[in-house]
C-alpha cells in the first residue's frame, strides 16, 4: 500500500430506513430499523433502552454538567424504593421515561406548545400519540404500564425533577426535599460519564424480573 493512502475505514452499514424508520442499535455489528408508527415489541430490548437513556440528556442539555434521563430513570427507582412501594411499581419507576430511549426527551414546555400550536391547547398532540404507541409497545414487550398514569410513579418522578433542578439549575428547594440530595448525588458520581449508567440501568431491570 503506498504509505501516503490511507488505512480503509471500516464502518457497520446501516439497513435501508424508511421514512417513518428508526435505527436501533447503531452501536451493534448489526443495527436494524423499527418503525415509529408501529414498533414491534418484540424487537424491543433492554440494552437498547439503557442505551438511549444513557445517551439523552435532561433539561435539554442545559444544566452545569450532563444529566441523562437514564441517571433520572435510576434516581426515580430509588425514590420509588425509598419509599417502600410494591415491585411493580419500582418497575414503572424505572422504565417510565423508556420511550425517550427511541423519541428523545421533549421538555414539558415544549410539549406544551406542541400542544397550543397543533390543536388549539387541547391536552393531546401529535408527539403525545406517537409516545402513547411507544409506551403500549414496551408495556407488551415488559410486562410494565408505564402508558398509565400511576400516582406513586408521578410522585416520585416529580420529586427527582425538583431535586434534578436544584442540584443542576440552583432552583429552590424544601427542607423536606432536601433529604433527598445525597441519592441524587450518589446516582450522578455512579455515571462514570453518564455512560455507566447503561450497564445500573440493565442491573436494575434485571434484578425487578424485567428481560
Amino acid at each position: 500500500m503506498n504509505p501516503e493512502t490511507p488505512p480503509p475505514v471500516t464502518t457497520t452499514l446501516l439497513p435501508r430506513v424508511g421514512p417513518t424508520e428508526l435505527v436501533i442499535g447503531g452501536w451493534r455489528e448489526a443495527p436494524f430499523t423499527i418503525d415509529l408508527l408501529a414498533p414491534d415489541p418484540q424487537r424491543i430490548e433492554l440494552v437498547d433502552i439503557a442505551y438511549g437513556l444513557a445517551h439523552t440528556l435532561r433539561f435539554g442539555g442545559q444544566t452545569e454538567m450532563p444529566w441523562t434521563v437514564a441517571g433520572h430513570s435510576l434516581f426515580a427507582l430509588a425514590l420509588a424504593q425509598h419509599y417502600g412501594f410494591d415491585e411493580a411499581t419500582q418497575r414503572n419507576a424505572l422504565m417510565h421515561d423508556a420511550a425517550e430511549a427511541f423519541l428523545g426527551d421533549m421538555m414539558s414546555p415544549v410539549k406544551r406548545a406542541l400542544r397550543e400550536l397543533e390543536l388549539s391547547n387541547m391536552p393531546t398532540s401529535s408527539f403525545d400519540r406517537l409516545e402513547a404507541i411507544w409506551c403500549e409497545a414496551i408495556d407488551q414487550r415488559f410486562g410494565t404500564s408505564i402508558a398509565t398514569t400511576h400516582e406513586l410513579v408521578k410522585r416520585c418522578d416529580e420529586i427527582a425533577f425538583q431535586i434534578e433542578d436544584h442540584a443542576l439549575r440552583g432552583a429552590p428547594i424544601s427542607v423536606a426535599r432536601s433529604i433527598f440530595v445525597p441519592i441524587f448525588r450518589r446516582i450522578l458520581g455512579a455515571g462514570e460519564g453518564h455512560l455507566g449508567h447503561v450497564d445500573t440501568f440493565v442491573a436494575a431491570a434485571l434484578k425487578l424480573g424485567l428481560v
